[in-house]
């Protein structure tokens, strides 16, 4: 990208308020837009995907690259050009690299220090696809980097056929296969031939929930179970909110407690509790009343304002009808957050 010099600061500023307001905007239509691909990729293409260490975690096609959120993508300013000398080859082979940002510094996940969980470093023994081929060790993290817009499905089973479990894990001070307790499959879309509309798209949420799309395009992958979108219209029928309606996208979440119920160190379960006052604090997305659990599988890079309105705060009476009447052992408070 070319650099732009100029010589009045007061122009400069401008320029960049302009400039990072157009960012924002091109964040959050990005998902309309049926020609966002700014890397100019194909499906037919082949990248590297390079790990925080700087080693070669691999190739991957076109198709996955363009459905990762353009906010992780490190390469903002283009791709690193590496070229390589075969021996017997007259030219070089020449080939796009790309990294992620925001997730683990280290393709060796640390399950004892790290709060931020993603599909590198889940503590469950999981093997992760996308479109039926397997993602070995740093490729894992690829599933918590997609958009949701570009994701067609995910299903989980239970069990998985393959005995050895494709990642990094911590055992004994090396490292070793272990046996393993599912997979989850993750199929993508072309999103620059979808065009979503918000008035006939239905987004359900552990069944029954109705959420906004910006609620469910904040919900971290290695959150989600399930995946559905649901277009005939035989089965639209059935849904009565919006006779309009043309698609219904159903979302499942893991259990935020099961998700993370192998992360702390076995030695220190018995001194960190996971009781509290559940029915003393209420959470508010975009004025939409979400539990706990779902609360804990946003991410926060979605959230624009967050406030928290304690029960002697002025405004708290308009939630005060939402909280039990009786007596709580805490104080009552409401965390409302702004997509």
């Amino acid at each position: 990208m070319a650099r732009i010099n100029m010589s009045k600061t007061s122009v400069r500023k401008g320029f960049l308020s302009v400039f990072f307001v157009g960012i924002m905007l091109m964040i959050d239509c990005f998902a309309q837009s049926s020609g966002y691909n700014p890397w100019n990729i194909d499906d037919s293409d082949t990248l590297r995907l390079d790990t925080p260490d700087g080693g070669d975690s691999g190739r991957i096609p076109g198709t996955i690259f363009k459905a990762i959120d353009p906010r992780y993508i490190f390469n903002i300013y283009g791709f690193t050009k590496s070229e390589v000398a075969i021996i017997g080859r007259e030219e070089n082979f020449a080939e796009k690299t790309f990294g992620l940002i925001t997730f683990e510094h280290s393709f060796i996940p640390n399950y004892e220090g790290t709060s931020f969980i993603n599909t590198l470093n889940v503590p469950k023994k999981w093997n992760y696809f996308i479109n039926d081929n397997i993602l070995s060790h740093y490729q894992r993290v690829l599933v918590s980097s997609l958009m949701l817009q570009a994701i067609e499905k995910i299903d989980f089973h239970p069990s998985d056929t393959l005995r050895g479990l494709l990642a990094w894990l911590p055992f004994g001070g090396n490292h070793e296969y272990r046996s393993v307790d599912g997979s989850i499959h993750v199929y993508t879309r072309d999103i620059s031939k979808c065009i979503i509309d918000d008035s006939t798209t239905l987004f359900l949420l552990n069944d029954n929930q109705v959420i906004t799309r910006k609620i469910f395009e904040s919900i971290k992958p290695v959150y989600i179970r399930s995946l559905k979108r649901i277009t005939k219209k035989s089965e639209i029928s059935s849904y009565k909110q919006n006779k309009d309606l043309n698609e219904i996208v159903k979302v499942e979440l893991f259990d935020n407690v099961f998700l993370k119920k192998n992360l702390i160190n076995p030695k220190e379960e018995k001194i960190i509790s996971f009781d509290g006052c559940v029915e003393c604090q209420i959470y508010m997305i975009d004025n939409i009343q979400i539990d706990e659990n779902t609360y804990q599988a946003l991410n926060r890079y979605f959230f624009k304002e967050v406030y928290v309105i304690s029960e002697t705060h002025k405004d708290f009476s308009l939630y005060s009808d939402r909280f039990p009447k009786k007596k709580l052992p805490a104080t009552k408070k409401v965390i409302s957050i702004k997509l």
